[in-house]
């Protein structure tokens, strides 16, 4: 796993689709790279269509691995969809009910996103555009990329779905807020006004929880130090 996470932290400060294929072979042996141009794929938002291989998950199950340049600075919000359709596009065509897709841009910066198929009787969908992929950049933490993608689980579809679902990792941050917040009620004190109001140590906490998050949100985007929150640098 600490394999894995290395060679992730390498991909993003110095991109290179290749190392992806490094990446694959490691993290599960059902990866079989298959080197393979999508030039038909390439038109004026995206280029440098590349198969780079398959994760072949027993009989049924098996996941396209796929990178294309986008010709436009990738950001957190910019391009989804148009990616999305792109990678269904992929899907239909290849008769393939999953995907992994790697969108870049000319400064290194990615997406990665699982795509799959639903079946409802004879219909099928696929997964939900804003859901299962990930925004990876050298200006943040990817903390969060880094954790799910390096030491998830890759031995079945169920469980790629299950290291893309940032669904699951956002009620683990909230239950681990809610300990916290509980915890620092029965712990903590506040100046003598402030406990004397009704609920008064409650609404204290509940103000110190907001105000830390978005100070938070400001060091991920660059707007304060990151050594904020870095208890060995204040040492």
């Amino acid at each position: 796993m600490i394999q894995n996470v290395t060679i992730l932290k390498d991909i993003i400060e110095d991109f290179d689709t290749e190392k992806f294929i490094r990446f694959f072979r490691e993290k599960t042996r059902a990866f079989a790279p298959i080197i393979e141009e999508l030039i038909h794929y390439n038109d004026e938002n995206f280029n440098n269509g590349l198969k780079l291989g398959e994760i072949k998950l027993g009989d049924t199950d098996h996941v396209l691995i796929c990178a294309f340049k986008v010709t436009q600075s990738l950001t957190e919000r910019s391009g989804k969809r148009s990616q999305y359709e792109k990678a269904k596009k992929i899907l239909k065509e290849t008769q393939s009910d999953a995907g992994i897709f790697i969108f870049y841009d000319l400064n290194g910066e990615f997406r990665f996103s699982l795509v799959y198929a639903n079946y409802l009787g004879r219909k099928r969908n696929f997964s939900n555009f804003r859901r299962f992929t990930y925004f990876v950049s050298k200006e943040f933490t990817n903390k969060t990329f880094l954790q799910r993608i390096g030491e998830g689980d890759f031995s079945s579809l169920e469980k790629i779905k299950d290291a893309f679902s940032v669904e699951k990792v956002t009620k683990e941050f909230y239950e681990d807020v809610s300990y916290w917040y509980h915890w620092a009620v029965r712990e903590t004190q506040f100046p003598k006004d402030a406990e004397e109001i009704e609920n008064g140590r409650n609404i204290a906490v509940i103000r110190l929880i907001t105000r830390l998050i978005f100070i938070w949100f400001m060091r991920e985007r660059g707007l304060i130090p990151k050594d904020l929150f870095d208890t060995d640098f204040h040492k």
